[in-house]
């Protein structure tokens, strides 16, 4: 295994990407991977059989080597926290694998060390029941002088560079063999106390001081892997609690589309056929309406104030002719049907001429805010073109010049869309999303505000379209 990993210098340099490399049982240090691509020496060199592996357990991504002899620390720390779990796991079973002597194929020579202290074992006697608390000093606390010997410490032999027996990565150490493995050595050296010589006891000991120091390293290696698995396990729960905390944020997402009371969604659902022809609830389309004004309210004040004052005004004359008719008029087709079957239809304060001028603003409105959100469409995001363009294309062509000129000039004096975006978002999500400080909150904003643009402007648009059909089928509007 290799990659780049970030190594302590001291409070003056910080932190330094360094490459490093896990091989044959040693973790080299190059300055870069260029360094190791063109085999330059590495600038240090670190034998896992002699370090001890520590997570640390308040940065998920640091983590240190520090060494059993001389007590030396190298800090470490990864881009995440996954990598420096790999790096965990690849170290822990590179260092259990060391000191795993079923893996090797031969015998160590006794070391100094192991000689004397049979030799002591065996001038006591073979009954000295001192034996047990001789051996397990050796097998559980590694002892120093043993490890700092050059004539036969195990650690400098198994970490030799030279040992062919270290060719590939070693594999994970199964922990129940190496039980076995120390189980069948420990019962070979009771045997060996009272019948063998003192060379075949000191080999006997050396082979169960390996299986001992092989089965703690494995274990320690396994305590690592099972606590970057539990790292791994809380990082993830803390993950999908702050995504699910978002989802229901976002749930809670109320923007002017989706908070009025009645819109042009209700008007569609209320909607029948008579005679293969749609009729539109009136009240229902008029209380739509209505609530709508509230856009131009909370976006442009008074640049749009002209249309605004003529939707109004519209819908005021259309309460009017059904309250003084008292025919008790229940869709909107009734009403036109009622004033054309009269010839009454063409005065300016019919509710006809009332809802074809309605419908048209109606159409603008739509089209502006389809321009201005739609991926597709070349004015998205410019909230003043979106408008000028609707303009042009569906009422421009219903005034004279002089009202063209008005609208152009205050349609250019249109808000920007970040002022549209802001203002059609309920402030109190505006400020929660600001709270959480992650850079893509306003991003998520946006995307559920355009989301709730698209939903309520689809019928609005269902419902321009039927009236505008209507209209054309009776040669008022074509």
């Amino acid at each position: 295994m290799e990659g780049d990993i970030y190594k302590w210098h001291g409070y003056l340099s910080g932190w330094g990407k360094k490459y490093f490399v896990l091989h044959n049982g040693t973790l080299s240090c190059f300055a870069t991977k260029v360094e190791r691509m063109d085999r330059k020496p590495a600038k240090e060199v670190y034998n896992l059989g002699l370090c001890e592996i520590i997570v640390d357990h308040v940065t998920p991504t640091q983590f240190e080597l520090k060494g059993t002899v001389d007590g030396k620390v190298c800090s470490l720390k990864t881009d995440t926290a996954s990598e420096r779990q790999q790096w965990i796991k690849s170290l822990g079973s590179a260092k259990a694998c060391l000191l795993d002597t079923s893996t090797l194929g031969f015998l160590p020579k006794p070391s100094e060390d192991s000689r004397l202290l049979t030799s002591q074992v065996s001038r006591e006697g073979g009954e000295d029941t001192s034996l047990v608390a001789s051996f397990e000093s050796v097998a559980i606390e590694p002892n120093d002088r043993m490890e700092q010997s050059g004539n036969g410490s195990l650690n400098n032999l198994l970490l030799s560079s030279d040992n062919p027996s270290f060719v590939h990565e070693p594999e994970p150490t199964n922990i129940l063999h190496l039980c076995d493995v120390t189980k069948t050595d420990i019962t070979s050296l009771e045997e060996a106390i009272t019948s063998s010589s003192t060379n075949e006891i000191a080999e006997i000991l050396l082979k169960v001081e390996t299986s001992c120091r092989a089965l703690l390293a494995a274990v320690e290696a396994k305590k690592l892997t099972l606590e970057g698995d539990e790292h791994d396990a809380q990082e993830t729960q803390e993950a999908q609690e702050a995504q699910e905390a978002q989802e229901a944020q976002i749930d809670n997402f109320t923007t002017f589309f989706s908070s009025q009371p009645t819109n042009f969604s209700h008007v569609v659902d209320e909607t029948i056929s008579c005679e293969g022809k749609p009729h539109l609830p009136a009240l229902i389309f008029l209380d739509a309406c209505q609530y709508y004004l509230g856009f131009f309210d909370r976006f442009s004040g008074t640049v749009m104030a002209p249309l605004r004052n003529d939707i109004e005004g519209n819908i005021g004359k259309i309460r009017k002719v059904m309250k003084e008719s008292g025919k008790g008029f229940n869709y909107l087709q009734e009403i036109v049907d009622h004033e054309i079957s009269r010839k009454q239809h063409t005065g300016p304060d019919t509710a006809t001429q009332a809802l074809l001028w309605l419908n048209r603003a109606l159409s603008v409105m739509c089209r502006f805010l389809k321009n201005v959100v739609t991926s597709n469409s070349p004015t998205k995001y410019d909230t003043g073109a979106s408008f000028i363009s609707a303009y042009n294309d569906l009422l421009a062509k219903h005034h004279n010049w002089m009202v063209q000129k008005l609208f152009k000039v205050g349609l250019k004096m249109v808000p920007s869309y970040e002022a549209f975006r802001q203002s059609m978002i309920d402030q109190q999500c505006w400020e929660d999303g600001e709270a959480t400080g992650e850079v893509g909150w306003m991003g998520v904003l946006n995307d559920k505000m355009v989301q709730h643009v698209i939903q309520y402007s689809d019928p609005m648009g269902v419902v321009v379209n039927q009236l505008r059909h209507m209209y054309t089928m009776y040669n008022i509007d074509p």
